[in-house]
């Protein structure tokens, strides 16, 4: 049994997670979308929605069917805009794409 052990290889794979790990846990916008719009969005939206990106300024949202999509973009876009603007910053998050997925 060799008592040398090379740490250097897992090490780094250390150094990494724990650097991954930190950006992810830090509060930033895209890391929070998805609680944030299941909070805002409420219950009855959030149950056929999920979040799951934020791009520039435009937050994308899955939705489980074309129907949901097409309510959600014609007719309460506008309100979820302004509570996600009002959860993330105007200057956070100007729009929002619903896009028919599997959540």
């Amino acid at each position: 049994m060799n008592s040398e052990i090379d740490i250097s290889l897992p090490l780094k794979g250390v150094v990494e997670k724990v650097l991954f790990d930190l950006k992810k846990s830090q509060k930033s916008p895209k890391n929070s979308v998805g609680d944030l719009w299941a909070h805002h969005a409420g219950p009855r939206v959030a149950k056929h929605t999920k979040a799951y990106a934020l791009k520039g300024k435009t937050l994308f949202v899955r939705v489980d069917d074309s129907s949901w999509a097409f309510e959600l973009t014609t007719r309460y876009k506008p309100a979820l805009l302004k509570r996600m603007q009002h959860a993330l910053g105007e200057k956070t998050v100007s729009n929002i794409h619903f896009k028919v997925g599997e959540l």
